[in-house]
């Protein structure tokens, strides 16, 4: 069942890109979409979760601010994500950006967090990161066909991504924390504090980044709200991912790595929905590298 926490946020998140894609707009419209989306979602089940158990001293404490700065951290990741997704199209800026999140998370995740004890889960660990990048350069195709300003946007997200999964297991290990963040009632409600940072972030990146700090420019409008439909699909895969990365038979190596099977998901809805052109070598090379990508989920849960 815990494996579950971190595929559900697959394929919530692997659609995440079509969603924008249809909905339309410009990178601040969408940030912002998905940011109070995921904030709406967060208040309706902060509240369930109050009514069911004492979690507001959760909320406004240290774990609290911690997971506000989790929230902007995301809002930087996906800012430069749909910056990237308009230089590249969202089949190959999800695949750079996948590999890089395995690639990053799974590592600090096994040598930060010590979360591989031992030979075998080390060989199996990095047999699953091979297998899955591999996946992932053959769905993205070739890189002398990269866009380098998608590449540079992409890399950014990857860091950026990389810290919004590091604050609260950074927090939990060094007991700054003296709470318990890893309860369903909990981790609801803490998806509240990680809304307000996102949308504290959305506001930042979406006005004076990829706004050009231009007020001027509508940011409420009709492609905003219909992004909102991906905050709320994020909301719901956070709040399982969390509770998979603190799960001790899970981990941020595991979960990150297997959330990042969504790649399948967002490249094929690419392809079928926002119907972005494909040759028939990529359409093999996508094929092949969705099996690569699915030997790597395999192996990743073998590692643990």
């Amino acid at each position: 069942m815990s494996i579950m926490y971190a595929l559900i946020p697959a394929v919530l998140w692997g659609a995440m890109g079509i969603v924008n894609g249809w909905a339309g707009g410009r990178v601040a419209n969408q940030i912002l979409g998905g940011a109070l989306g995921s904030l709406v979602f967060s208040i309706v089940v902060g509240v369930y979760a109050l009514f069911e158990g004492p979690t507001w001293p959760v909320v406004f404490s240290m774990a609290g601010l911690t997971y506000v700065l989790s929230g902007i951290a995301w809002a930087a990741g996906t800012s430069f994500q749909l910056a990237a997704f308009k230089k590249m199209g969202v089949s190959q800026a999800s695949g750079l950006n996948t590999a890089g999140q395995i690639a990053v998370n799974a590592l600090v995740g096994a040598a930060v967090f010590g979360e591989w004890q031992g030979a075998h889960q080390w060989t199996i660990g990095l047999l699953a990161i091979v297998s899955v990048i591999i996946g992932v350069f053959l769905i993205s195709g070739k890189p002398s066909h990269l866009n380098k300003d998608g590449v540079r946007l992409t890399i950014i997200s990857v860091f950026a991504y990389m810290i919004y999964f590091m604050i609260p297991k950074t927090v939990a290990l060094l007991h700054l924390v003296h709470v318990d963040t890893g309860t369903l009632h909990n981790t609801m409600a803490l998806s509240l504090p990680i809304a307000i940072g996102q949308t504290i972030g959305a506001l930042i990146f979406g006005i004076f980044i990829f706004n050009g700090g231009n007020f001027k420019l509508p940011l409420l409008t009709k492609e905003t709200a219909k992004n909102g439909l991906a905050g709320i699909m994020w909301g719901t895969g956070e709040v399982m991912i969390r509770l998979a990365v603190l799960n001790p038979a899970v981990g941020q190596a595991k979960a990150s790595t297997l959330s990042q099977m969504g790649i399948i998901v967002s490249t094929l809805g690419a392809i079928l929905i926002l119907k972005e052109r494909k040759t028939k070598t990529q359409i093999i090379g996508i094929a092949i590298g969705a099996l690569f990508v699915m030997l790597g989920g395999i192996l990743v849960t073998l590692a643990g």
